[in-house]
């Protein structure tokens, strides 16, 4: 504010200042209270490896984007029950505190069909029957948490609770969430991410339709928080209300020390009925409850980079930039009153969006159209103007309700995306290829690509100069070569490709050490690998909109692995389940010959796409070898 400093993204690549041969720092007496003083987070959605190498970086980026946590900032987190009531973990730190076995106090209804979350598989390996989630009507696992609240209330931690979820610290006196003076206390509690709700008959009874656990969800937290009040006055339990549980839970009794952080894919609004039953939602929230708690926020600021990225097979897009809608939806999420916020992104490509976001939150008086043309006249100096024009241009083109298909709105009160009905209040996976390639008219191309190359003419400095340049090669060249590729695609009915359609070892996807191999026993003397105790590495993702519908796919690979068993399958990436999927023993495919698993009647969706997990037990060497995946007409059998 006074030193001219603005620090727009990760690194210093992403600060700006003037030179000046004097600085000058004036006396100032300031004293600011932040809108949303409870928390203020940016998950950056960063590439691992680059993240562990930038940690300077990233807490450099922290301190300038004023993030903080100070109460009822929310995840998942309720694991400790399994450790030492479920049975005992194969991991040693966490086997330690196994008690006795008490089956009531998790999920009925799920017997055989596993659990999608990655650190209970890691603790329970191979156990097809681990139950999602817990049981939200027995008093048992009430008592339990309202315990668990009073623990880190009074400074200490318990194995597998907040920031103890792996049982690592072996030290239950350490405060792991410790209280902050002059601010409420609120132990964060939320189930596993997989809507998994109990089905006992007593959770039953709570809600009809499971697209709808808000009344189950909230007498169970209310509950733990009263408890936790009588053991420890003064600590409070926040949680979520996400997806299943975003519904208003009318007439359950919340207890005024409960904070509840409202999930919104607000970067969905501009589909309409996203917009309004995600706000339907929001508003009963905020009228019914905004004077007597903390409300906070959970906002995910993704883009078509995301929807691409983790549901239709990382197609490249057409750019969905909205940094004056976010700074607007922002404004209004301030002017409520709501007191932290959460904000999921792709730093990558929506950094604007996040740091508009991040200020509002920070500053309520800041305005967005300010913060915006500031942004491009410190960041690319001359070239700043023919930059800002660039992003209007996109988000007048993306941002529209009329760019929802009128097919998308048939049926009231139902959220319609590519794939048919989709829960009302999770807005992703909507920026479909053939949806996102309607913005990006040769026209608007033409006239996007102008004004990238006048940016290009007038930027100056040095750093506004790698700036156009690294926008070029992160957005705009990807979304050329994007727009070609649609054009290639085939569409319609299917009589646009020679059926049996075969893809082979150039069209898979490769992941981590997977890659493409010689092989003389391929049909085309080129195989893809896969390390066998590395599942999931090596995909095909079904892009072509041919290629959709019930069809039949074979899959021709081998093993030189002679123990063990492996599934294969067709993955929906959009519900994130498996279409269909097979438990195999590798002894039937070790050898040099292929052979081909076939799967009758698969209903093919854009973006799934085939997999091969894990050998169980893990293989220490070995491969999966896979030569061509054939793709039929379901009437060809």
């Amino acid at each position: 504010r006074f030193c001219g400093f603005r620090f727009y993204g990760l690194g210093e690549q992403h600060t700006t200042f003037q030179p000046e041969d004097t600085l000058v720092i004036p006396a100032v007496h300031q004293r600011h209270v932040p809108v949303m003083e409870a928390f203020r987070e940016v998950y950056a959605h960063l590439d691992v490896k680059a993240a562990l190498a930038d940690r300077r970086d990233l807490a450099l980026w922290r301190l300038r984007w004023r993030m903080c946590s100070f109460y009822g900032q929310t995840n998942h987190n309720m694991y400790s029950p399994y450790y030492y009531f479920y049975k005992p973990s194969v991991v040693k730190c966490a086997a330690q505190v196994f008690r006795e076995s008490h089956p009531e106090y998790f999920a009925q209804g799920y017997k055989g069909r596993g659990t999608g979350d990655a650190r209970l598989a890691r603790n329970f390996p191979n156990d097809p029957d681990i139950p999602p989630q817990l049981c939200y009507t027995n008093r048992a696992v009430v008592d339990w948490f309202a315990e668990e609240a009073a623990i880190y209330f009074n400074g200490h931690n318990r194995r597998g609770g907040w920031n103890n979820k792996d049982c690592a610290n072996l030290d239950e006196t350490l405060p792991l969430l410790p209280k902050m003076e002059g601010k409420p206390y609120f132990y964060p509690l939320e189930g596993a991410d997989n809507g998994g709700f109990c089905q006992c008959g007593n959770c039953r009874r709570w809600y009809e339709d499971a697209s709808d656990c808000s009344l189950l969800k909230f007498n169970f937290m209310g509950q733990v928080a009263k408890r936790a009040a009588e053991l420890a006055p003064g600590a409070g339990i926040s949680t979520l209300a996400y997806i299943r549980s975003l519904g208003y839970p009318e007439g359950v009794e919340l207890p005024s020390n409960l904070s509840v952080q409202l999930c919104l894919t607000v970067y969905s609004w501009w589909h309409p009925e996203a917009r309004r039953l995600q706000e339907g939602a929001y508003r009963q929230w905020v009228s019914r409850e905004g004077a007597r708690r903390p409300l906070t926020l959970w906002l995910y600021l993704f883009g078509v980079w995301w929807d691409s990225s983790h549901h239709f097979g990382g197609y490249k897009p057409f750019p969905t930039f909205y940094p004056w809608e976010a700074g607007r939806q922002m404004q209004r999420f301030v002017n409520d009153g709501l007191r932290g916020v959460f904000i999921e992104s792709q730093l990558a490509y929506l950094s604007l969006e996040a740091y508009v976001a991040l200020r509002l939150a920070y500053d309520r008086s800041a305005e967005p159209e300010q913060i915006i043309h500031e942004y491009f006249r410190r960041y690319y100096g001359a070239a700043g103007e023919a930059m800002e024009a660039f992003y209007r241009v996109v988000e007048s083109a993306f941002w529209r309700s009329e760019n929802c298909p009128s097919k998308w709105l048939t049926q009231p009160g139902a959220l319609v995306g590519p794939y048919g009905k989709k829960h009302p209040f999770w807005g992703t996976g909507l920026l479909s290829p053939d949806l996102n390639w309607s913005l990006g008219t040769e026209e608007r191309m033409s006239q996007l690509s102008a004004l990238l190359k006048q940016a290009e003419s007038q930027a100056e400095s040095a750093s506004a100069k790698e700036r156009v340049r690294h926008f070029e090669e992160r957005i705009w060249k990807p979304a050329l070569r994007g727009r070609e590729e649609w054009r290639n695609y085939p569409t319609g009915d299917g009589t646009e490709i020679s059926w049996p359609f075969v893809a082979t070892a150039p069209d898979f996807t490769y992941e981590g050490d997977a890659t493409q191999v010689e092989d003389a026993g391929a049909r085309n003397g080129r195989a893809g690998r896969q390390d066998a105790s590395k599942g999931w590495t090596m995909k095909y993702y079904v892009k072509h909109p041919a290629l959709l519908g019930d069809r039949q796919v074979s899959i021709s690979l081998r093993t030189d692995v002679a123990d063990g068993e492996f599934t294969i399958g067709v993955f929906d990436k959009f519900n994130r389940k498996p279409i269909v999927s097979r438990r195999l023993k590798a002894a039937k495919y070790c050898g040099e010959q292929y052979q081909a698993i076939t799967f009758n009647k698969v209903n093919l969706r854009p973006g799934c796409y085939v997999f091969l997990g894990g050998m169980t037990p893990k293989a220490e060497n070995g491969h999966y070898y896979v030569d061509e995946i054939t793709i039929n007409c379901e009437e060809a059998q």
